[in-house]
């Protein structure tokens, strides 16, 4: 064996090695940290935008009841998903129709 591996051997496993588990240590503790932080944040963030999404259904569903009662048009609420969601009104043809385009129609 070549007289430099012993030294080489010693200082990787006295300085490399030591160093080298500490920096692994260090980001693994690092990465957990901000991997919970981050998570917590996203789901706050997501449980908040849900809620309001719901609040926002209800109140447009609300309001095309409203439509119809006042209106006396027959109305009906169409949800697609939670992010989308329609008021459709029964024209004088017997189509449903947008409530945004009621107007159209009728002129």
């Amino acid at each position: 064996m070549a007289d430099w591996v012993e030294p080489v051997v010693r200082y990787i496993l006295t300085e490399g090695l030591p160093a080298t588990l500490w920096v692994s240590a260090i980001a693994v503790v690092g990465s957990g940290v901000i991997g919970i932080v981050l998570g917590t944040i996203a789901a706050v963030i997501f449980v908040l935008a849900y809620s309001v999404a719901w609040i926002d259904v209800g109140y447009q569903e609300r309001q095309c009841s409203r439509f119809g009662e006042v209106s006396g048009r027959e109305v009906q609420f169409r949800q697609f998903s939670h992010w989308s969601y329609d008021c459709y009104v029964r024209a004088g043809d017997g189509k449903w129709i947008l409530r945004d385009q009621l107007r159209d129609v009728a002129s």
